[in-house]
């Protein structure tokens, strides 16, 4: 699991778009290395948010997209 220099270094090296929508997803209780994934393959966080917010354990998440 990547330490929290990592994921840092990781989202100052994505665009802003993509850095903040890793921000959010981290909010929204997803896995780091997901959140991080996820962002770089331009899944939309409000994608993200909507299966959280129905139940989906936000593990479950980067599986589902």
């Amino acid at each position: 699991m990547p330490n929290d220099s990592d994921v840092a270094e990781d989202i100052r090296s994505m665009d802003q778009l993509g850095a903040w929508t890793a921000r959010r997803m981290l909010q929204l209780g997803v896995p780091e290395k997901d959140a991080l994934v996820l962002a770089k393959a331009g899944v939309s966080w409000h994608d993200v948010e909507r299966l959280v917010k129905r139940g989906c354990p936000p593990e479950l998440v980067v599986r589902v997209l």
